[in-house]
C-alpha cells in the first residue's frame, strides 16, 4: 500500500485476515517475541508466518503483526495504517513486531537485532515515535509514546507475558535504532547517504547542493531527495528526486525563490 515504510533488509509481503481498520494514532512499536517450540529459527520463522496468515480455527486468538522478523528476512503481514492483532488493548496505539524466538533462551541473532531496529527507525520517522527504549515507563495511568516490549504493555503484565525477555540485549537494541533513525535524518556530511547516480547527475550538469540546512534526505521509501541551487536556466534553484530502487531522477525547479 501507498505510504508503507520499505525495510532496508530483506523482506516479502504475506497478507493475513487478521487486523483491523485504521489506526487514530501511533505512539510507538511493542516488540515480541514467537516461542513456538520449532526446532530451528528458521522453521519458527516459517510457521510463524503460516500460522498468522490464517484465521480461525487454525488460529482461533486471530493473531496478526504488522511484521514478523526472521533469521535472514522479515514479512509483513499487515499495512502500516491497520491495526495488527498482537497486543490486546495497546492494538489501536502501536506496530507490533513478532521476533522470532523457538525458546525464552534461544539468543536472537544479529540480523534479528538490526532488522527490528531499521523497522523502528523508519516508523520513528513516519510517526515521530520518541527513538528510546521506555520499559516499565509504560503504565496502566502514563501511556507513554516510545518503543517496549510485550512484557512492558499493560496486556503483558497483566497476563504475564515475559517477551522478547532477558535474551533481548536492550541497550544494543537502542544503539543500533539510534544510528538507523540518525543515517536516516540527519546525515554528518552533505554527501552521506545521497544516492550515486544522484552525485552524478549533479556533478554532469554543474548543479550544487544548497547549504545546511537547505540539505533535507531520507530514505524511508527508498527515495532520496536534493535541494540544489540554481544555474542559468533555472536561477532559483531546486530538487532533485532520486529512487534508488528504479535509478530514475526528477526535477522540480522554483518558479521563484523559495
Amino acid at each position: 500500500m501507498a505510504g508503507d515504510i520499505v525495510p532496508g533488509v530483506p523482506w516479502r509481503w504475506v497478507a493475513t485476515p487478521n487486523h483491523g481498520d485504521a489506526r487514530a494514532s501511533t505512539l510507538g512499536v511493542v516488540v515480541h517475541s514467537t516461542r513456538g517450540g520449532a526446532g530451528s529459527l528458521a522453521t519458527e520463522y516459517m510457521q510463524t508466518v503460516r500460522f498468522c496468515a490464517q484465521g480461525p480455527p487454525v488460529n482461533s486468538a486471530q493473531v496478526g503483526p504488522h511484521w514478523v522478523v526472521g533469521p535472514a528476512q522479515v514479512t509483513r503481514m499487515v499495512h502500516d495504517q491497520d491495526t495488527c492483532y498482537c497486543q490486546t488493548v495497546d492494538n489501536p496505539t502501536h506496530i507490533g513486531i513478532e521476533v522470532c524466538q523457538p525458546f525464552p533462551t534461544t539468543a536472537y541473532t544479529e540480523f534479528q537485532y538490526h532488522a527490528t531496529a531499521d523497522l523502528c527507525a523508519r516508523y520513528c520517522v513516519k510517526y515521530r515515535i520518541p527513538v528510546s527504549y521506555i520499559g516499565k515507563q509504560y503504565t496502566a495511568t502514563v501511556i507513554k509514546p516510545g518503543i517496549l516490549g510485550h512484557e512492558d504493555t499493560r496486556a503483558g503484565w497483566s497476563r504475564g507475558k515475559s517477551d522478547p525477555g532477558d535474551r533481548w540485549n536492550w541497550s544494543h537494541f537502542c544503539q543500533l535504532l539510534e544510528a538507523k533513525h540518525r543515517n536516516l535524518t540527519s546525515p554528518p556530511d552533505i554527501w552521506r547517504g545521497i544516492g550515486a547516480g544522484l552525485v552524478a547527475y549533479c556533478k554532469a550538469r554543474g548543479l550544487l547542493p544548497r547549504p545546511e540546512p537547505a540539505l533535507r534526505w531520507f530514505d524511508v521509501y527508498h527515495d532520496e531527495y536534493l535541494w540544489v541551487k540554481g544555474n542559468a536556466a533555472h536561477p532559483h534553484g531546486g530538487m532533485l528526486t532520486y529512487r534508488a530502487s528504479t535509478g530514475e531522477i526528477g526535477e522540480m525547479w522554483w518558479s521563484r525563490s523559495p
